[in-house]
Formats: structure tokens, C-alpha cells, sequence
């Protein structure tokens, strides 16, 4: 249920629709519940992690992903995918408050983004998925 939260979410915010920003908290809440059940997850963990990803809180998300990845005998493409979102929205984030794409840490978090997104195409699966990730590293590319 919580992945197909985070599906509706990211089809929301990518049409534009504020409302994702109240639907984002329920896979949250239900990853949070679920990690007091199966203590640390890596699916849950991703679940929790792609939340503050889509809500815009890309630092903490971020630790979600990286444990769930972590943790992951054999973690899927969209880990990769999620981690690779939340570094760019980090390295975006300091553009944006600094105004310089040459600036040290948004060129490592651009960096940083591209390797996940390498690593999420490479194991991706769904010629879909491979589709979205491609437009992530061009987007990406056209950074350096």
C-alpha cells in the first residue's frame, strides 16, 4: 500500500498537483509503522526515504535510501533512482540558494546523482523505468 501511495505521489507532483503534498505523509506513517514491525526493512525503509524525497526533504530521505540500499542483499533500480532524485535535489537546492553550478558541492551532489542513476540504469529492467532514468542522467548531463 505505501509503495502505491508513493506511485500516486510522484504522479501527482510530476502533473504539477499540490495535493501530493498531503498524500506524501501516508506511506510515511504507514513505512514508520512498519519499521516498529520488521525492524529496518529494506522496502520500508525505502518507502520512508522516497516519502521525504518526494516531500522535498532530500538530506533525510536520503539516509532512508542509503540504509535500505545498505542493507539490500540486492537492492532494485529504483533505490538507485531515488537516491540518484535526492542528491540532485540537493545539488538544485544549493544552485538555487547559492546561484553557481561550479560551486564544489553542487558539481559532487551532481556527480553523486549521475553514479546512482548509472547504477539504477545498468540493473533497471522496465524499458519504462530505463526511459525515465535516461531523461534523469541527460538532465543531469546538461549540468557539467
Amino acid at each position: 500500500m505505501g509503495k502505491a501511495l508513493l506511485e500516486a505521489c510522484e504522479i501527482l507532483r510530476s502533473k504539477g498537483d499540490a495535493s501530493y503534498q498531503i498524500l506524501v505523509y501516508q506511506p510515511y506513517t504507514i513505512g514508520r509503522e512498519l519499521i516498529k514491525e520488521h525492524n529496518y526493512h529494506p522496502d520500508v525503509l525505502y518507502i520512508c526515504g522516497r516519502s521525504f524525497v518526494l516531500n522535498n526533504r532530500s538530506e533525510r530521505g536520503l539516509k532512508y535510501i542509503q540504509k535500505a540500499i545498505s542493507m539490500s542483499t540486492d537492492p532494485p533500480a529504483v533505490y538507485f533512482l531515488v537516491e540518484g532524485d535526492a542528491y540532485w535535489e540537493i545539488a538544485e537546492k544549493g544552485k538555487v540558494q547559492f546561484g553557481d553550478t561550479n560551486d564544489d558541492a553542487f558539481l559532487s551532489n551532481a556527480k553523486k546523482a549521475k553514479e546512482a542513476y548509472d547504477k539504477a540504469y545498468a540493473i533497471a529492467e522496465k524499458t519504462s523505468l530505463k526511459q525515465a532514468i535516461r531523461e534523469r542522467l541527460d538532465r543531469v548531463a546538461s549540468a557539467f
